[in-house]
């Protein structure tokens, strides 16, 4: 079941090789394009963050990240395809959405993810200043047409959903 993304913040990280805490989880980093989550942000540190690339996670649980071993958090330095995938700069949050038929229809408040794979299964849409009588609505994936760095493209009609009425992911 798709989680908020909120809800991998502040989970530990722990290596299954020594049964130990190796860091929690700051944040997310999204790979736009295909919509999925490649990495977590592990550490931000003061001069470099540390990250684990989803391909290096075990599992994810309510309570926390599993990985094989302590080596696989990483300075995003030492991770290129993940340090690229940060300069994109797609961060979803606060980013607008914009419908196909040109329409401004709120703005990204949260998005879910699979946990089990990191694809974005879709987002909590939030009123915009524009759009301030439209209640909070969700937005299935099949229907975001395009994740970019500076908003968010979706099908016409999609937005009409109404999370207030129970309509989750």
């Amino acid at each position: 079941m798709a989680r908020k993304d909120k809800d991998f913040v502040g989970l530990e990280v722990i290596s299954l090789e020594d049964a130990s805490v190796v860091g929690k989880v700051d944040g997310l980093i999204v790979d736009g394009p295909p919509g999925r989550v490649g990495a977590l942000i592990v550490g931000l540190g003061i001069h470099e963050a540390k990250v684990v690339s989803l391909s290096d996670v075990i599992s994810i649980g309510d309570d926390a990240v599993t990985v094989r071993s302590a080596q696989a958090v990483k300075r995003i330095s030492e991770c290129p395809q993940i340090e690229a995938l940060n300069r994109q700069g797609v961060r979803l949050k606060g980013e607008l959405v914009l419908t196909d038929a040109g329409n401004l229809v709120g703005t990204v408040g949260a998005y879910f993810v699979d946990p089990r794979g990191g694809d974005i299964e879709g987002f909590e849409l939030c009123p915009s200043p524009d759009t301030s009588r439209v209640p909070t609505r969700t937005v299935r994936a099949k229907d975001i047409l395009r994740i970019g760095k500076e908003l968010i493209v979706v099908r016409a009609g999609s937005e009409l959903r109404d999370a207030a009425a129970g309509d989750t992911l």
